[in-house]
């Protein structure tokens, strides 16, 4: 049955005038199209994987057009920062320090003195 299959893929292929694929192609194929429109997660699913990272290596190409998409992407999502600072203080490290008074945990330790 498989051999069939596998014979008739090749014919269709021949009279098509494409280059000789397999069907693990299609698969391969199939599986980068997923990824374009679902998290990387679910495609893991889709495609029968116990590890994610059979999915991520072996499975996922990144096209011209993928690259394309996301500096545009990217490129709309900076034209909405604001001109001023668009570094918030309070996730880096030039912001000022959070105190939290009387909480346990937080006061750094005092090392005994050495006699």
């Amino acid at each position: 049955m498989v051999n069939n299959v596998l014979r008739r893929f090749h014919t269709l292929c021949r009279k098509a005038g494409v280059s000789r694929y397999d069907l693990h192609d299609l698969r391969r194929s199939c599986i980068t199209h997923w990824a374009k429109e679902l998290p990387i997660h679910v495609v893991k699913e889709l495609a029968g994987h116990s590890d994610i990272k059979t999915t991520q290596q072996f499975y996922l190409s990144v096209q011209e057009e993928d690259v394309a998409r996301a500096q545009k992407l990217q490129e709309k999502m900076i034209a909405t920062l604001p001109t001023q600072n668009p570094t918030d203080k309070e996730m880096t490290n030039s912001g000022r320090k959070r105190e939290f008074p009387g909480r346990q945990g937080c006061q750094p330790k005092q090392e005994p003195p050495v006699k």
